[in-house]
């Protein structure tokens, strides 16, 4: 049912609706797959967010939440915990300048922040 739900969302992927506010071809109607899966099992699009992103994510995890062990909503912690995107801010300043630079690094949950200093400002 999900491989149906997917193919015709394939097929009016690419069926131009920015002519006027609706499509021309009265066959296509907007809707998302992740909201119409959600009216299908009974559950909230937030809740179907969250587990889909379970089943990307890790399969293991999908499998608990579907059996009922983990719910959806720790599930989605414990997928942010896998891969955490931090920021570290770079400052340099100068008299009349400053900059500041972000940098997203991927850290696993074992490793720390590092702290990075400017060699020279630019």
């Amino acid at each position: 049912m999900i491989g149906k739900i997917r193919n015709q969302a394939k097929e009016n992927q690419g069926t131009r609706n920015d002519l006027t506010s609706r499509s021309l071809d009265p066959k296509v109607k907007q809707y998302s797959t992740r909201k119409k899966l959600a009216d299908i099992a009974g559950i909230s699009e937030s809740t179907m967010k969250r587990v889909m992103r379970a089943k990307k994510e890790d399969e293991e995890l999908y499998k608990k939440v579907v059996s009922g062990e983990v719910s959806p909503k720790k599930s989605q912690k414990i997928c942010g915990q896998h891969l955490q995107v931090r920021t570290i801010k770079v400052a340099c300043k100068q008299k009349f300048r400053r900059h500041c630079f972000l940098r997203r690094d991927l850290l696993s949950p074992s490793e720390k922040a590092i702290e990075i200093r400017p060699v020279s400002c630019l």
